[in-house]
């Protein structure tokens, strides 16, 4: 490997071209510096955005300059820069882009700039989950300024699917050998090496690696190592005491490099050469990869995240084929909601599709967008406990209250604690800086389990310091543990379509060396893995009749979400117990047995 440029200490950020064209349309002059631009740029979204007629205007102005501030002190401005750039490239062209999601939501600047379309003061989200000054920090250089990548803020940018190859080329061409796509690394997991030590090692069956796997328990949802099992799980430990070399074996492989793939959204872009500050490969289509992983990459340059939506595709077409713009859709229509009060199939709805997602859909009868947002954050395991009661307070408006010192922050949902920003106006009322409850909520987020206790000590210590009630302390942990907790519901299919590289295909047809999406049960995301190797099962299967008369063919040993705790059952089990099955899907058809 060859460096023609100093190492760098941090990200550098790719230096960003303005075009001449764009810089007169904004009354600037060639040599206008980013934090220039992109001031001018956010004061035409002001306007063009109708703000500048609104009545709490000066909200508006004081959330812009702060802001703004922000950006120019921590060396951010290329960075929202090159965001605006990739979306108004999407906008010019026509490629349909999504309204933003996650933290990137809680910036004015980037709604002024057109990357979001979500007014974070008319919802009240916090820009401090996009940006902690108490994190974030840059680092001079020989004179040169260089940021903490993992720091960086993080903007996620949906695209239509069926042109997101476009965006790509674009950036590729724009920043020519500064890109390229990124390495992810698959780790062996403690239930993975438990399974298959106990097969190679110990000559196990399936069986009994399975129920040895399953008394691994989960931190947060997250699975325990092998040490934390052994010492919290009773029945674990006794499994590895009668397998001493199995587990043994397994704790030796533990977290070992299982394979490699690419990021499914991710790409690294640059100031220097790619090849200058890391290693590259080449994929089998001929792209650029890196020799880094995610976190490596994200230490020397930006990761930049593109993610193609099929969402967004399919609702385009049926746009155009509806005579009308994407873009002027409104998401407040009536219409919509009046549909949904009385939906009878929920085909084709985003997230509204899923079985335990349309049962709420149907018991709450949504009438706005925020009641609408309510529904997929009730529809999973914890939070639907307050099914019953969100729905009684959409249809009568009574208010549940908790505890009356929380009664402000919880108002739109009801009295019931349904969103992040809710958890961090609860830290913040108790005593925290928006600084420290945005830490609580990345860490319950993040589902950083060794920091859990030492917040609940911090919380309970805040509590004292106020001369609050202790049960507003305990009230506030509950919902931080409650958040930490909760997974989205996992649904079935007859035959089983496994999302690759070109789309959804059946599992049969799924050869060694593809590439397809699989959950990565450590890091609680979504990865694109190469398969290594097919492997024919010699289990016996069933038949299993449901109650809509469909047919499901598997083991006795398959796994089911079940109703009464919201947990995976064998089917073995289920029918023993006479569990009620929470979630199977039959050729597209999914319904609620």
């Amino acid at each position: 490997m060859r460096y023609t440029t100093p190492f760098p200490v941090g990200v550098k950020l790719p230096e960003i071209k303005i075009p001449e064209r764009d810089l007169l349309n904004l009354s600037l002059a060639a040599d206008s510096s980013s934090y220039d631009i992109l001031t001018q740029l956010s004061r035409k979204g002001l306007r063009e955005r109708g703000i500048t007629k609104l009545e709490n205007k000066d909200d508006y102005y004081d959330r812009a300059k702060m802001e703004l501030k922000v950006f120019e002190e921590l060396g951010f401005v290329d960075y929202i820069l090159l965001n605006w750039d990739v979306i108004s490239f999407c906008k010019s062209n026509k490629i349909p882009t999504g309204a933003g999601r996650g933290s990137a939501a809680g910036s004015l600047i980037l709604y002024l700039l057109g990357v979001t379309n979500i007014d974070p003061i008319k919802y009240e989200l916090f820009f401090e989950r996009f940006v902690s000054k108490s994190r974030a920090r840059k680092i001079e250089h020989n004179g040169e300024v260089f940021l903490d990548g993992s720091l960086l803020a993080d903007i996620d940018n949906d695209i239509s699917y069926d042109r997101r190859a476009e965006v790509l080329s674009y950036i590729e061409k724009k920043y020519k050998g500064k890109t390229s796509k990124i390495l992810t690394l698959n780790t062996l997991s403690s239930k993975l090496c438990m399974k298959e030590s106990g097969k190679i090692v110990g000559g196990l069956s399936e069986t009994e690696v399975n129920l040895i796997s399953d008394s691994i328990p989960k931190h947060f949802g997250k699975v325990a190592k092998l040490d934390a099992a052994f010492s919290e799980s009773e029945s674990f430990k006794k499994h590895a005491e009668d397998n001493p070399k199995v587990y043994k074996i397994a704790q030796k492989i533990e977290g070992l490099i299982k394979n490699t793939g690419v990021h499914p959204s991710g790409i690294s872009i640059s100031y220097y050469n790619q090849d200058d500050i890391m290693p590259l490969q080449k994929t089998k289509d001929g792209s650029l990869i890196s020799g880094y992983d995610m976190d490596d990459v994200a230490s020397l340059s930006v990761k930049f995240d593109i993610l193609g939506l099929r969402t967004l595709s399919v609702a385009n077409d049926v746009c155009k084929q509806l005579g009308i713009e994407i873009d002027d859709v409104n998401p407040e229509d009536p219409r919509v909601y009046a549909a949904l009060s009385c939906l009878k199939s929920p085909q084709g709805l985003f997230q509204i599709e899923a079985d335990t997602n349309f049962s709420v859909c149907q018991q709450v009868a949504p009438q706005n967008i925020e009641q609408l947002s309510a529904v997929v954050a009730i529809a999973r395991p914890g939070a639907l406990d307050f099914k019953e009661n969100y729905a009684d307070y959409v249809r009568t408006g009574d208010f549940q209250s908790t505890h009356e010192f929380f009664d402000d922050v919880l108002s739109y949902t009801g009295g019931i604690p349904l969103y992040q920003e809710q958890l961090m106006k609860m830290a913040v009322k108790v005593g925290f800086s928006l600084d420290d409850s945005e830490q609580l909520r990345r860490i319950v987020g993040k589902k950083k389990v060794d920091q859990m206790p030492i917040w609940r000590a911090k919380i309970e210590d805040k509590i004292k310091e106020n001369n609050l009630d202790p049960q507003i302390g305990e009230l506030l942990w509950k919902v931080a543990e409650d958040s930490a907790n909760y997974s989205f519901n996992k649904c079935m299919s007859l035959d089983t379509l496994v999302e690759g590289l070109s789309g959804p295909v059946e599992m049969f047809k799924i050869k060694k060396g593809d590439s397809i999406l699989a959950y990565d049960v450590d890091n609680d995301c979504d990865q694109l893995v190469e398969v290594i190797d097919i492997i024919k099962s010699e289990r016996e299967l069933f038949e299993f009749e449901m109650q809509d008369g469909s047919i499901v063919k598997c083991s006795m040993d398959h796994k089911f979400l079940c109703a009464h705790d919201l947990k995976m059952h064998p089917i073995r089990d289920i029918i023993g117990n006479d569990y009620e099955i929470m979630c199977i899907g039959t050729l597209g058809k999914r319904d609620q047995q």
